[in-house]
Parts: C-alpha cells; structure tokens; sequence
C-alpha cells in the first residue's frame, strides 16, 4: 500500500503534522486537511485509498463527512478517530 495516497482531516495541527510525517515516512503520500470541507475538496484532486477523520470537526463535522464521502468515493475506507482521550 506505499505510494497509495492517504487522506487525514482533523482540525489539530499537532495530530495532522503527527500523522502526516508518520505516514509519509512509511512511504505514504500523506494529504492532511483541517475541516471536513477541504476533505470533500481533496477528494476531487486525489484517489483515497484511506481516510482518517477527526470526529470532532468544525463546520460539517465528522459523522456527516463520512455520509458524504460514502457517496463521493463509496470503495474507500475510512477510520474515525474520536479525538478524547477517554
């Protein structure tokens, strides 16, 4: 899956950068967006393979990106990170 372009949306940047390096380091073209419109944004100049959303997003939030990609790029899977720490 290296080279595979990886999609990340949280409105942290310390996790963005974070996952972003992580990623990118396993060989990984790591795209990281801040809010669930540059998500959608993102998703029509780049292939998905994964998608790691922040459930706590600004403006659409988490749960409504994640309909909307289920339309968008239906064979994508995405992961939900619930961004507490409980």
């Amino acid at each position: 899956m290296a080279g595979e372009h990886i999609l990340i949306v949280d409105d942290d940047p310390f996790t963005l950068e974070l996952l972003t390096e992580s990623l990118s380091e396993q060989g990984f073209n790591a795209i990281a967006v801040q809010d669930g419109e540059g998500a959608l944004e993102a998703l029509k100049r780049h292939e998905f393979r994964v998608a790691l959303i922040d459930l706590s997003l600004p403006g659409l939030g988490g749960m409504d990106l994640v309909r909307e990609m289920n339309v968008t790029a239906p064979g994508m899977a995405m992961i939900i990170m619930p961004g507490y720490p409980t």
